[in-house]
């Protein structure tokens, strides 16, 4: 495939050096570097322009823009994979300046420092867009481990996941430079103090950065912070912070208010006849839903929401629930072979190709109540480990099919 690379800095550079050992790779830079007629007559563009900060603090898209604009003023037919930092709602105006280009956007994670490293082998590879035109986007990057995901979102959910990725890193910087603080001005060592902080497994816990869970709460987190706030005598710490927009009670508090207010917006009457008729529909619901359950009248899976929950018995919750599992024990494993097929068009031609991976994935079979699940693990040996020769507790999301990925386990 030939890919064209706009813009030759930090990322542009990683981009060519990173592509070409399994592309046809050109660059561009309107520092005089390149041929921009390569572009034009490229398969694949892809925009790694600067998008620097402005004087408000607002990104600066000009670069994107002009970019942009000079493509479709050159009729180019390829597709363009936009890699630069982008302000949110910037897609969605390039695809209604020009209806004619096929855009996607994928986000670069990579660190400066070690650019072409972290381009050539990604933690994950983040794509928004058409579906057919992420599958191309994708196999730009064929030579990434089947292993690595492949998360497909929209555009929105693309540009601010690039910020909050960025946002996240700053504010475990801070969340150091706090403790540091704290530490020196009690003559305690901050490096024995973030050591027993950053072994412990829950660190990495995708848990505590999944969105609809709420706030902390539990017996000791919110004891401890509170503690640990009364500490430091600076009015501004992060730490008061925390307490006040974290903890589940003022997120509920937050939800509520949010809730109320979005209600008081519409027309009264209008809000009471819907309260009725919502009232009429759960009556009606109340007294025929055993029947229509019974006949298969309503789809279960759409009636029943994911829940998050410490499991205590019954049914197994519905797909997208997180549970925790308590004293649960395995004696055996199940291996399951998936596969995966992605289709493209080729380049200049009506001709469809398309490539079929398959693995292995071993699960290890835990029975709950009358039920059995399917624990995948990340660490397969630690689960075996504590959950064969032992019992074990697990935290994580049920997927279909009864499996549950374990996220976190002890």
């Amino acid at each position: 495939m030939k890919i064209a690379v706009i813009g030759w800095g930090s990322v542009g550079n990683a981009a060519i050096l990173g592509l070409r050992p399994h592309h046809e790779v050109v660059g561009y830079d309107i520092d005089g570097r390149g041929f921009w007629e390569d572009v034009v007559h490229s398969e694949v563009a892809l925009v790694c322009v600067q998008t620097d900060a402005t004087a408000d603090e607002d990104l600066d898209m000009s670069n994107i823009f002009q970019v942009s604009s000079r493509l479709a003023d050159d009729n180019f037919r390829g597709l363009v994979i936009i890699k630069s930092t982008l302000r949110p709602g910037t897609m969605e105006e390039l695809e209604v300046l020009h209806p004619n280009i096929r855009f996607v956007y994928m986000p670069e994670f990579l660190r400066e420092k070690d650019a072409v490293e972290w381009f050539a082998n990604p933690d994950r590879i983040v794509a928004s867009g058409h579906t057919k035109n992420v599958d191309v986007a994708f196999d730009c990057f064929s030579w990434v481990p089947k292993e690595t995901p492949r998360i497909r979102m929209k555009h929105l959910e693309a540009e601010l996941g690039k910020l909050a990725h960025n946002a996240y890193i700053a504010t475990k910087v801070t969340f150091t430079c706090e403790i540091e603080r704290i530490c020196h001005s009690k003559g305690a060592n901050p490096i024995p103090v973030m050591e027993t902080v950053w072994t412990d497994r829950r660190v990495s816990n995708p848990a505590h950065l999944t969105p609809g869970l709420g706030g902390f709460d539990g017996k000791c987190v919110p004891k401890d912070t509170l503690a640990l706030a009364t500490v430091d005598k600076d009015p501004d710490s992060l730490l008061k912070i925390l307490h006040s927009r974290g903890s589940k009670g003022e997120v509920m508090k937050r939800e509520g208010e949010k809730s109320r207010g979005e209600g008081s917006n519409g027309n009264s009457s209008a809000a009471g006849l819907f309260f009725i008729c919502l009232c009429g529909v759960f009556y009606f619901l109340a007294m025929v839903g055993l029947v229509a359950l019974s006949d298969g009248f309503f789809n279960e899976e759409e009636m029943v929401p994911p829940v998050h929950k410490i499991w205590d018995g019954g049914e197994l919750p519905p797909a997208g629930s997180f549970i925790f599992f308590e004293d649960v024990h395995s004696s055996n494993t199940q291996t399951r072979t998936y596969s995966s097929t992605t289709c493209a068009t080729d380049f200049g031609s009506d001709r469809e190709s398309c490539h079929t991976q398959t693995w292995d994935v071993t699960y290890l079979v835990i029975t709950v109540g009358s039920e059995q699940i399917y624990a995948e693990f990340e660490d397969l040996a630690w689960g075996v480990r504590e959950c064969m020769l032992g019992t074990c507790d697990l935290l994580g999301m049920m997927e279909s099919n009864g499996v549950f990925v374990v996220f976190d386990g002890r």
